[in-house]
């Protein structure tokens, strides 16, 4: 099978934030799973650009072939899989809300995200109501495991492409807030270090969340995190 063309290409970093404005709009265009996947995808490159990024670039969607995406950056090339930390019953009352996740209109002007954001976090405070803390963290974290070894699995296979390095990056569809979201994914940096001891694995874990705004970032070494100035 051919690889697919790049579907955008940099070699400025107001290059690449431009163009990322621009494909979020075009990606409202493609089926759900790739539209999920174009939008998670181009809000950490954008939110990334000044902390992680090299020139030139170009970023490629396979759609039919793993990894999902294809980032080459001054000669190195980085395969990147795209998923989420969720619970089906909790996202299928997203979809019958009609606020999915998907649908957040960020890096684009709109007078209602704010409020489509507030009625996401409603739901999620409605679904874990009647839940202590400790059992919210139990099961974000055990969500969080299954997805990771899924994607293990994926990682493993004779049709998976190995580049320079592999990142998983996921949208915590769960937790409320920023003190959430990096008490958990500390903790599973935690449970994730004999992972990395394996010759083959991801070499970044990335946690966005749920409004696509802020980022953890899990390697070997520890964790460090970052918001997008730009919403």
């Amino acid at each position: 099978m051919n690889d697919p063309k790049p579907y955008l290409t940099a070699d400025s970093l107001d290059e690449l934030l431009t163009k990322l404005k621009a494909d979020c709009c075009l990606a409202n265009k493609l089926p759900n799973r790739l539209r999920c996947e174009r939008l998670q995808i181009n809000k950490f490159l954008f939110a990334a650009s000044e902390n992680m990024h090299a020139f030139p670039l170009e970023i490629t969607h396979t759609t039919e072939i793993n990894p999902d995406f294809k980032l080459r950056m001054a000669g190195r090339t980085i395969g990147i899989e795209a998923s989420r930390i969720a619970n089906p019953r909790l996202e299928e009352r997203r979809v019958h809300a009609k606020r999915p996740f998907d649908s957040t209109p960020y890096l684009v002007e709109s007078g209602n995200s704010s409020q489509e954001l507030k009625n996401q976090s409603a739901l999620n405070s409605q679904f874990f109501q009647g839940y202590t803390a400790d059992q919210q963290d139990d099961y974000w974290l055990k969500k969080a495991k299954e997805i990771i070894v899924t994607k293990t699995q994926r990682l493993n296979a004779s049709n998976f492409f190995h580049y320079d390095e592999t990142w998983l990056v996921l949208v915590d569809t769960l937790s409320l807030c920023k003190a959430e979201l990096l008490w958990r994914s500390e903790t599973l940096r935690g449970d994730c270090v004999w992972f990395w001891k394996k010759p083959k694995w991801f070499t970044k874990i990335v946690i966005e969340s749920h409004d696509l705004d802020k980022f953890v970032v899990m390697d070997p070494n520890g964790c460090f995190e970052f918001q997008a100035e730009i919403h």
